[in-house]
C-alpha cells in the first residue's frame, strides 16, 4: 500500500503541473548526455593513439592479479560451503535424535 502512494505521490502533477520526479529524470538526462560526451572523447582518443594506449595496458600483471583474487574467493565459498553442509548435517542429526530416528 505505502509503495502504491509514494509512487502516485512521485508521478502524479503538483500544483504547478509538474510532477515531483520531474528534476529528478532531467537530471539524469543531464549526466547521461555528459556520460555521452567522455565516452565520445575517450574513443576518439583511443582511435588516435590506439597501438600505443595497449601497450601500456599491463596485461599479465592484471591476469596475475584476477587469478589470485579469484582464487581467494573460490577458497572462501568452499569453506563457507562446507561449513554450512557440516552445520546442517549437524541439525539433520539433531532432529533425527529428536523423532527417534
Amino acid at each position: 500500500m505505502a509503495i502504491g502512494v509514494g509512487t502516485t505521490l512521485l508521478f502524479a502533477k503538483g500544483e504547478n503541473g509538474r510532477r515531483p520526479i520531474s528534476p529528478l529524470l532531467s537530471g539524469v538526462g543531464r549526466g547521461a548526455k555528459w556520460a555521452g560526451r567522455g565516452i565520445r572523447h575517450g574513443a576518439g582518443r583511443v582511435r588516435e593513439e590506439g597501438g600505443e594506449l595497449l601497450d601500456r595496458i599491463p596485461i599479465e600483471r592484471m591476469e596475475h592479479a584476477l587469478s589470485e583474487t579469484f582464487s581467494e574467493a573460490q577458497e572462501r565459498v568452499d569453506e563457507a560451503v562446507r561449513g554450512e553442509v557440516h552445520a546442517l548435517r549437524k541439525a539433520i542429526r539433531r532432529q533425527r535424535q529428536r523423532l527417534g530416528l
